[in-house]
């Protein structure tokens, strides 16, 4: 979650501000002894987590299998690779020719076995079989995010991080709708500028405070009933 809404902003902040080479803005403080400014680091201060609760049922999802066979003119039985949704989409043989349910063929649909009432003539991968299977019913389990984040600018004189600080704000204001689509709520609470002994001389700092709202869900899935049986009590 962390590195999507690190990656998110870095992201637009390289691809909207000049003057600045795209590899100096990272998430991390420049070492500077070695690494060249001006330079952006985008810090995480901490973060706290709200449990959303479980959601509404998500429905009811399929997604499609493809099973081929090659027949020998003798076997009639085929294992299918998943349990599949009645009825099945399209089986064909030979490739191009479609066979109907119960007149050509007939499914256990709990065992996931199909088998043709005359064997399928020999030919290598020329039964085709074509279904849907299902993706249980669930619901949604989510977490709202609340991060705080230090946006920082380093520069080598105070004119120039000032005017960069500047440059940012104005580029978080643009790129407002982009980051909500992606689910993050940025907002900046203001700045001040750095004062830390472990900063050298010649290099100047400045904080932006920023309070980012995102969410992320999960789907928690029901198992499928696949049969129910009920014994009558003998008395």
């Amino acid at each position: 979650m962390l590195n999507d809404v690190e990656d998110a902003v870095i992201k637009v902040l390289r691809e909207n501000l000049e003057g600045i080479p795209k590899e100096n803005i990272n998430v991390k403080r420049p070492d500077f002894k070695k690494d060249s400014l001006p330079s952006i680091s985008f810090e995480n201060v901490e973060f706290k987590t709200e449990d959303l609760g479980m959601g509404a049922s998500s429905g009811e999802k399929k997604e499609g299998a493809h099973d081929k066979f090659s027949g020998d003119n003798k076997t009639e039985k085929f294992n299918l690779s998943k349990i599949p949704l009645k009825p099945l989409e399209i089986v064909e043989h030979p490739l191009g020719t479609e066979r109907r349910e119960v007149d050509d063929y007939t499914v256990d649909y709990e065992k996931a076995i199909i088998k043709f009432r005359i064997p399928p003539v020999r030919g290598k991968d020329n039964i085709s079989v074509k279904y849907f299977v299902d993706k249980s019913v669930g619901e949604t389990k989510g977490f709202k995010f609340n991060l705080k984040y230090n946006l920082c600018i380093w520069a080598k004189d105070e004119g120039e991080r000032d005017r960069i600080t500047m440059d940012v704000l104005k580029t978080l204001l643009m790129v407002t709708d982009e980051l909500n689509d992606q689910g993050i709520v940025l907002r900046t609470l203001g700045g001040a500028n750095i004062g830390d002994e472990k900063i050298p001389e010649g290099v100047f700092g400045k904080n932006i405070e920023c309070d980012i709202e995102s969410e992320v869900y999960v789907e928690v899935p029901y198992e499928r009933i696949r049969k129910i049986e009920v014994k009558k009590e003998i008395k």
